[in-house]
């Protein structure tokens, strides 16, 4: 048997797994913790359909910020806006193919746009980058702000973890870090080794990893407000959750085998909240809640790269 096949066979075995034990330990955890279930009485109010379009907002914010990143590595390319965040719509729809759909269509749709592949490719594998580390390094910040706050008082630890953490984010988007980071995905994407890539100035890299705070604070507020909505929760708890959500969601997206990090996002979501003295069942919940949420705004999403796309094939109509 093919070993490509044998190996997409096994993810997707790993994946069903991984979703399979995540389902299972969370109704076992809800059915042992009923009493406090029931206590709950949840209705999709107004607070869920403003998270709902917040989390479909907090693509489109992507979308703007990914078409920056190509204009940065593209040099008087035209690139609209509404067009730039077209196509981070369908990447993100497509992101439901496992590991390939948003890099196949992102570099695609760049060519046809006049970009290389290799730019293209660049340019992608930057937005993630950029991406994670606002993600992790924010979201990492914050926990250790909101929820330490007397280790501040008590001893350097937190002083110094977050030091740490601002001295890795420089070091992260830094063109010697980058460069090798950069060199192995175009191998691996174009199946060939390029030796001259465009490259983003390290204090411009520094600027973007900062920028891409702003999707994850919009999901962050989105899951914030179904929190509200299901249980009593203090503005400490908002922060918490939110940057819980932010650390939860890049590890979802490094698990390119699961399909939308199913799972795996929850299951991280809840063991953070936990260990930041929430009870499991309101995190569990809360999960769950906010997976149902945010898959909607994924039909949210595929509706306005519809609308999006119709309004480009009307303009491209009368201008031929």
């Amino acid at each position: 048997m093919n070993s490509r096949l044998v190996r997409r066979i096994a993810l997707r075995v790993l994946a069903l797994g991984i979703i399979a034990l995540v389902t299972w330990l969370f109704a076992r955890a809800l059915i042992d913790g009923w009493d406090r279930v029931s206590e709950y009485d949840i209705v999709v109010d107004g607070w869920w359909v403003t998270a709902c379009v917040l989390f479909a907002g907090a693509v489109a914010v992507s979308g703007v910020l990914w078409g920056r990143v190509l204009r940065a590595l593209s040099p008087g390319m035209q690139l609209p806006v509404s067009e730039a965040v077209r196509s981070h719509l369908a990447g993100w729809v497509m992101r439901y193919i496992p590991g390939v759909g948003s890099v196949l269509y992102k570099v695609a749709w760049a060519q046809k746009r006049g970009v290389s592949r290799t730019t293209a490719v660049v340019g992608f594998t930057y937005e993630s980058i950029f991406l994670q580390i606002a993600s992790i390094m924010g979201g990492a910040v914050v926990l250790l702000i909101v929820v330490g706050p007397a280790l501040f008082e008590d001893n350097g630890v937190v002083v110094v973890a977050v030091a740490v953490l601002l001295g890795v984010l420089v070091l992260g988007v830094s063109r010697p870090v980058v460069r090798p980071v950069l060199q192995f995905v175009t191998a691996r994407r174009l199946k060939e080794r390029v030796e001259s890539l465009p490259l983003l100035a390290t204090p411009r890299s520094l600027v973007f990893a900062v920028e891409f705070l702003a999707p994850r604070i919009v999901n962050g507020v989105g899951v914030a407000l179904i929190a509200i909505s299901i249980f009593d929760s203090s503005p400490r708890d908002w922060f918490t959750i939110g940057a819980a959500y932010a650390v939860a969601g890049a590890i979802g997206i490094l698990a390119v085998f699961v399909p939308g990090g199913l799972g795996v996002r929850e299951g991280a979501f809840v063991g953070i909240l936990t260990a930041a003295g929430f009870n499991i069942i309101d995190a569990i919940v809360l999960a769950v809640a906010a997976r149902f949420v945010s898959t909607v705004a994924d039909l949210l999403v595929a509706g306005v790269y519809g609308l999006l796309t119709v309004n480009l094939r009307r303009k491209e109509g009368t201008t031929t």
